[in-house]
């Protein structure tokens, strides 16, 4: 079995001039691991034209479109178990959204702390506390997850301890009757496809470690190292003003902070 691969979700053709920095990145640091493209059945032609496909310094997995049509179908491929059973080669993936970007190759030191799973810090915005308050972790788009782990909880029948707040005093009581079965009662189990319509980062980080005692994820304040998503001047300052291994939206989140690393490495933003 292989250690570790990393895994970029592709869902269109033509990729901005951020997205191509950010993929241009992994394979300049990452490039003595295996490398992965995930794409929908729609984009095969196109990326057999992709350099790094040619140069054989990628390979690629095809799931089907529905998975990378919105939010929704990205969210319920990364819960599905058949997802991870690609990869099942592997020990670890990490997933590399389009708007991530690593600064240094620490995979297998990460891979070494033998968590189940490791994203960027959850952070809870404060009016009264710059940058925010850390209440998790777990942020999915630049994130190490182990396969072997995610692959049997998707296929395990399991109760989760989950309530959605879809009670609306507008609506006719059986309308939330339906909607408190259909989503407090049927859509609430590790079992795809009947696990909670929510985020799959909130599903991984915060539901399945609460209902698998043996699902390991670290404390949130050890994740600061690893990655910083929202907040990352902040987060910053409490990693004693060290960047991490990688981030996750940096064209999004304070990008006049990323800006200037970014630089540093070479490239014109």
């Amino acid at each position: 079995m292989k250690r570790v691969c990393i895994v970029i979700p592709i869902y269109k053709e033509s990729l901005s001039a951020f997205e191509q920095i950010s993929i241009e990145q992994c394979f300049r640091v990452l490039n003595k691991h295996d490398i992965f493209f995930v794409i929908p059945k729609r984009l095969e032609f196109a990326m057999l034209k992709n350099k790094f496909i040619r140069e054989k310094k990628a390979q690629y997995k095809i799931f089907k479109d529905h998975f990378f049509s919105s939010l929704g179908g990205y969210n319920k491929l990364m819960k599905f178990p058949g997802f991870y059973g690609a990869f099942l080669d592997f020990k670890f993936m990490l997933i590399y959204q389009l708007d991530a970007f690593v600064f240094r190759d620490e995979l297998d030191y990460w891979c070494n702390q033998n968590f189940d799973y490791i994203g960027a810090p959850f952070i809870k915005e404060s009016g009264n506390e710059a940058g925010g308050i850390i209440i998790g972790q777990g942020n999915g788009g630049f994130s190490l997850r182990r396969i072997a782990s995610f692959y049997k909880i998707g296929r395990q029948i399991k109760k989760l301890q989950f309530k959605h707040p879809f009670f609306s005093p507008s609506k006719p009581f059986y309308i939330n009757l339906w909607r408190d079965i259909k989503y407090n009662m049927i859509y609430n189990f590790s079992f795809y496809p009947l696990q909670p319509v929510v985020n799959e980062d909130i599903f991984w980080a915060q539901l399945i470690p609460s209902a698998f005692a043996d699902f390991r994820v670290p404390e949130p304040m050890q994740t600061l190292p690893f990655s910083f998503e929202v907040s990352p001047g902040a987060l910053y300052i409490l990693n004693e003003y060290k960047l991490p291994f990688g981030c996750h939206g940096w064209w999004k989140y304070e990008p006049d902070f990323w800006a200037r690393y970014i630089r540093e490495v070479g490239y014109e933003i």
